[in-house]
C-alpha cells in the first residue's frame, strides 16, 4: 500500500515530468528519499491514465523550404 503522501510525490514528478521513463522516475523518488517499487510507481501511473516508457515525441515538422532545399540536392 502506497501512501498518500508518496502518491502525490509520484503524481507530481509524472506530470512535470511527462518524457521521464518509469526509471527515472523510480531514480528521482529514491533520490527524494520515497522507498516504493517499479509496480507500485507503475500502478499508480496506470490508475491516473499516465501513460510512461519507451514512447518518443514525433519529430517536428520540417518547414517547406528546407524540405525543398534537400530534395533539389
Amino acid at each position: 500500500m502506497i501512501s498518500p503522501r508518496d502518491k502525490r510525490q509520484v503524481l507530481r514528478l509524472a506530470r512535470s515530468n511527462p518524457n521521464w521513463s518509469y526509471a527515472r522516475l523510480l531514480r528521482e523518488l529514491h533520490d527524494a528519499g520515497t522507498t516504493i517499487g517499479k509496480d507500485t510507481v507503475v500502478r499508480v501511473l496506470n490508475k491516473e491514465g499516465i501513460a510512461k516508457g519507451k514512447k518518443r515525441k514525433s519529430l517536428p515538422e520540417v518547414p517547406s523550404s528546407v524540405a525543398a532545399a534537400v530534395n533539389d540536392k
